[in-house]
């Protein structure tokens, strides 16, 4: 089974349904690079989380919530 390239980012993401996911999780049962594939997603979604989550977590300046 080729597994896309979004669907292994979905899966990565926990964004996928039951079914779906069984699916993935043989398909790199059965192929190593998919599973550092999926490694390699979670470590730069975890980076891209850390970097934003400062900002993400500031309060809204009053000028723009008054908008």
């Amino acid at each position: 089974m080729t597994i896309e390239p979004d669907t292994l980012m979905a899966y990565a993401d926990g964004e996928l349904d039951p079914l779906m996911a069984k699916r993935v999780e043989r398909a790199i049962a059965a192929d190593p690079a998919l599973a550092d594939e999926v490694a390699r997603h979670r470590a730069l979604r975890d980076r891209l989380s850390a970097g934003f989550a400062p900002i993400a977590a500031a309060p809204v300046p009053e000028r723009l919530s008054a908008l």
